[in-house]
């Protein structure tokens, strides 16, 4: 069944699922643990990865998102928003055209969707398909088809798994406070084959590379995301990755509740905790923009791994102002790393989210959206 915009209704979204609960069992299941569950408050579909251009030198690094939220506990301050859509879809989608002769247009992204906006959304319950106007994620032969076009731009791809999918926190259930309630389901494709064409600026680009597909399915309280959030995904060319995702508190210190997944090549994971990470802010760089001043380079280290970690940006200005859709801007782009593991060094590539650093009045509104 495929589930389009409801109307409003006396639809509850049940409490939190705990971690003895039936839906465990299902979220252990890969063809289950990435389709839409309609009891999830909130859920997202994650596609970020690297490219390069088959017969030129040109590269490119790729996002794309689509989240599906019911909005059956959102209000306005006492305005509740089912009053104008009790479901709503958002897709937002950027490229980083890394090797771009004009700076001016090494980065580019857009926005469909959200609950003050005209638009067509969908998503299905009994097999992975989620579509937000024209553009859709769907799975066909063993594979994610990712199909975005907006005006002369176009990204048509095909991103196959070549690691097994794998569950961040206990299972999958990933704790995001000390209180029960506030976790959600998560899990990740960290290595995927890309393939496909690319089209920008009338010209158009055959590429492969390599990807990663990030879910979540949340039933928690908004307020644990309210202050904001780091969240890095790290492809390492000795074959293997790291998930970290940094969450922020009301006091603006990054919570203890924080966490990271390594992933070995062989697909083993090994859980992190906050205390056994270390950051350091190398470099920042400020939007002209939004004001926001984003710690793109970082230092990270996780001694129990023996792993020291460079992270930077290929392009700096990556930032995406998504208020008409989301009402949020945020930076997310392609980045570089240097590791050392233990006493092998090794080079990698990823994506980082920066969340919660656009100093504005009107990047609060998501926060009053989401009260309850």
């Amino acid at each position: 069944m495929t589930r389009q915009l409801r109307n409003p209704g006396k639809t509850s979204i049940p409490l939190p699922a705990t971690k003895n609960s039936a839906q465990h069992e299902l979220f252990n299941r890969n063809e289950l643990a990435v389709l839409s569950w309609p009891e999830m408050q909130t859920q997202w579909w994650y596609f970020t990865g690297q490219l390069k251009c088959k017969d030129s030198k040109d590269e490119f690094g790729f996002q794309s998102v689509f989240f599906e939220r019911h909005a059956h506990h959102d209000f306005v301050g006492p305005l509740p928003t089912r009053l104008l859509k009790s479901e709503y879809f958002v897709s937002h989608c950027a490229l980083s055209h890394i090797s771009a002769i004009d700076i001016q247009k090494s980065f580019r992204y857009h926005q469909r969707g959200g609950v003050a906006q005209k638009h067509f959304g969908s998503a299905s319950e009994n097999q992975f398909e989620i579509q937000v106007d024209h553009w859709k994620a769907y799975s066909e032969d063993n594979a994610f088809q990712l199909f975005i076009c907006e005006g002369k731009e176009k990204i048509k791809l095909q991103l196959t798994p070549t690691k097994a999918l794998i569950r961040h926190g206990e299972r999958g259930y990933f704790e995001k406070s000390i209180q029960p309630e506030d976790s959600s389901y998560y899990c990740s494709y960290t290595r995927m084959k890309a393939e496909g064409e690319i089209r920008i600026d009338e010209r158009n680009f055959e590429v492969v590379g390599q990807a990663w597909m990030d879910h979540e399915k949340m039933s928690c309280q908004d307020e644990v995301f309210h202050h904001g959030w780091d969240w890095f995904s790290l492809q390492f060319d000795n074959h293997s990755e790291l998930m970290i995702y940094r969450i922020r508190d009301s006091e603006g210190k990054f919570s203890f509740m924080s966490a990271a997944t390594f992933v070995d090549p062989e697909g083993r994971t090994t859980p992190v905790s906050s205390f056994e990470m270390e950051f350091q802010i190398l470099e920042t760089w400020k939007s002209h923009q939004s004001g926001a001043v984003y710690p793109v380079t970082q230092h990270i280290r996780i001694p129990k791994l023996e792993l020291s970690i460079v992270v930077r940006p290929r392009l700096m200005a990556q930032e995406m102002d998504t208020c008409r859709s989301s009402f949020c801007t945020y930076w997310e782009g392609s980045v570089t790393c240097e590791a050392k593991f233990a006493s092998k060094m090794v080079k990698g590539l990823g994506y980082v989210e920066l969340v919660g650093y656009d100093p504005r009045p009107h990047a609060k509104i998501l926060k009053l959206l989401t009260l309850t």
